[in-house]
């Protein structure tokens, strides 16, 4: 190929409409260039130099500044913990968790080599059942960066003496309620927590009330559900409520501890068992289940993840899924 050298100082395309089209290839075709040389890689789909700033020359890329790109996130918190069941006394406490509330959207723009904290919230303790038998709340999950974007995913309650926990804020949706408990006669049966697709269940004279069931996404490319509620506990039999779809724990009956929530779902934990000839005897409400974070993006870009985070990465086509699983850490995309 010839090559044509400009001699003067000064080249004007001003009169020139189009683009100025570099050479181009992919990153398997790299040559060994010059100093100052400049590329568009096809692989990458971005422009290089070739430069030995870094001690040792080589095709780096061009810095780009405010370059979004389209990402799909869900965002679900930590479930409520399960009641607590009290051996020797019928009154009611082992309710079930409610399922962690959720934030999901598709296409929204973020921007490359800006820091994004993504925090991953803990499932809420299970009650003692220990003469303070309710259980704690789970934990939020988010993502945040600050002008950007404020995504935020809240707890589920835990389950209550006299009623399922309810569920947490479900984005812009109402929050769904836990169901009520049975309280006539010698079985009384506890409420199921709320998820975040339905109602908790009541309880009865047979049975705790089983979980709400949660919400179905594709978000991993399977279909998953999440932020099912947990089940009632029942006093004197065994029929402990089911927990709902999304890793809702199981309520327990009699002398039994309920059921934990399932991890990296936000479901919620069983409520425990309890009976009249354990007098003194406690049994423990399920910890419910903890959140998660998954992020959907072109495969062209890379995710740095900074310390603090665990996560994994999976291809799906011509996409990235990142699921990060537990703990507060920063990320940034390039």
């Amino acid at each position: 190929m010839a090559i044509t050298k400009v001699s003067t100082d000064v080249i004007d395309l001003s009169g020139d409409t189009s683009g100025l089209t570099w050479v181009k290839g992919t990153s398997a075709q790299e040559p060994v260039g010059a100093l100052g040389e400049l590329r568009v890689n096809t692989t990458t789909k971005k422009t290089q130099i070739y430069t030995d700033k870094t001690g040792t020359a080589q095709w780096l890329n061009l810095k780009e500044n405010n370059i979004a790109i389209d990402v799909d996130f869900l965002v679900v918190a930590g479930g409520g913990g399960g009641g607590g069941g009290r051996g020797g006394n019928a009154t009611v406490w082992s309710a079930g968790g409610g399922g962690g509330g959720y934030q999901y959207s598709t296409g929204i723009k973020l921007l490359i080599d800006t820091n994004y904290t993504i925090t991953v919230g803990a499932g809420g303790a299970g009650g003692a059942g220990n003469g303070t038998p309710i259980s704690s709340d789970g934990e939020n999950s988010s993502i945040v960066a600050s002008g950007i974007i404020n995504e935020v995913a809240t707890g589920g309650i835990g389950g209550g003496k006299s009623q399922g926990g309810a569920g947490g804020a479900s984005g812009s949706l109402p929050s769904n309620s836990g169901g009520t408990s049975y309280s006539a006669g010698n079985n009384w049966g506890a409420g199921g927590g709320a998820g975040i697709g339905s109602n908790g269940s009541n309880g009865s004279s047979s049975s705790g009330g089983a979980g709400g069931n949660g919400l179905q996404f594709s978000i991993t490319g399977t279909a998953t559900y999440y932020s099912g509620g947990g089940g009632g506990g029942i006093y004197q039999v065994n029929n402990g409520g089911s927990g709902g779809l999304g890793g809702g724990g199981n309520g327990k009956g009699t002398t039994a501890n309920g059921d934990n929530g399932l991890v990296n779902t936000g479901g919620g934990g069983g409520g425990a068992g309890s009976k009249g000839a354990s007098a003194g005897v406690n049994f423990t409400g399920g910890t419910g289940g903890s959140g998660i974070v998954i992020l959907r993006y072109p495969n062209s870009y890379t995710i740095n993840i900074g310390a603090g985070l665990i996560s994994s990465t999976i291809t799906d086509g011509s996409e990235k899924v990142t699921s990060f699983t537990t703990g507060i850490g920063t990320i940034t995309f390039s």
